[in-house]
């Protein structure tokens, strides 16, 4: 079993929602004939099936004139294919379907790998201005815990009243930290590139507070001047933190293969909340990966 866990897509979560539909209660001994007679002129989904029991399925459209057709009745059926075990499981307890798994890639990389290049990074991360990398660290874990147990670290160390809604709260943060002077972190803390196929580390660097000095820039940056492959096609990414907006586009624009993090930002994450890699108006998508919550204290 694999230490991190795919960033799943919208669609893989979603619950199955039902719609109303046209059926018919039929005789077995004249379902043979009756599915003859509608199936070429009442065409319903691929996904879903003609028939529970004795009752036909004639249409999603409820609205048609359907007068002539004998014991006709409203059904319930899933509203969307299913394409996890878990939703077709749902689906079939609404109305028959047919299930087309989603195709995904195994993960082929080793777990003693993957920790390996974590653990490093890690602790390149935290070896030089630990202040600012705990302010880094910590903003992460608030944003990554449904309880925001370490909220009040925050705001003792940024002078936000305790007093007030989690809404408020974010919103002073962020205003409150532009205007200090530390160099406190808002992207991936520390990222390298590698050739996985290989085990090749390809370009490491860690942020800085320059918008355009963070470590993923930097990395693409060097990457870019090697002539061997078109920017970073083929190669995967490792980082401590989920990246910022910006340089999650360009790890879009670098055609990067494939994202691993340790710890995701699940109040505003590029990734792990708008689900940029998955998104079909881009030209280039990827898979993101999150290591395994039982996993990060061996870090």
């Amino acid at each position: 079993m694999s230490v991190v866990k795919r960033l799943v897509t919208v669609e893989e979560e979603k619950q199955i929602e039902t719609i109303k539909a046209i059926a018919c209660e039929v005789n077995k001994e004249e379902l043979s004939t009756f599915l003859q007679k509608i199936s070429t002129t009442y065409k319903i989904p691929k996904y879903l099936k003609r028939v529970k029991n004795n009752i036909v399925l004639v249409s999603l459209e409820t609205t048609l004139n359907i007068s002539f057709l004998p014991n006709t009745l409203v059904v319930d059926v899933p509203s969307t294919q299913p394409i996890t075990r878990e939703q077709y499981d749902q689906c079939k307890k609404i109305w028959p379907c047919n299930f087309y798994p989603k195709k995904i890639e195994k993960l082929e990389l080793p777990n003693t790998l993957i920790l390996s290049v974590f653990q490093n990074i890690y602790e390149i991360n935290n070896s030089k201005g630990i202040n600012e990398i705990n302010y880094s660290k910590d903003l992460n874990n608030i944003l990554d815990l449904t309880d925001y147990k370490n909220i009040s670290f925050i705001k003792n160390n940024l002078q936000i009243d305790n007093n007030i809604s989690e809404k408020q709260f974010f919103y002073q943060f962020f205003t409150n930290v532009n205007k200090k002077k530390e160099n406190i972190l808002f992207c991936c803390g520390t990222a390298c590139i590698i050739d996985t196929s290989n085990k090749k580390v390809i370009e490491i660097s860690k942020d800085t507070s320059h918008i355009l000095e963070h470590a993923i820039f930097k990395c693409i940056e060097k990457v870019s001047k090697n002539k061997e492959t078109y920017l970073c096609t083929g190669y995967d990414a490792f980082c401590v933190f989920e990246p910022c907006i910006s340089c999650g586009m360009a790890l879009v624009h670098a055609r990067i293969q494939r994202l691993f993090s340790i710890f995701p930002n699940k109040h505003s994450g590029i990734f792990s909340v708008h689900r940029l890699n998955q998104n079909p108006n881009i030209n280039h998508r990827f898979e993101v990966y999150f290591l395994k919550e039982k996993y990060k204290k061996n870090i």
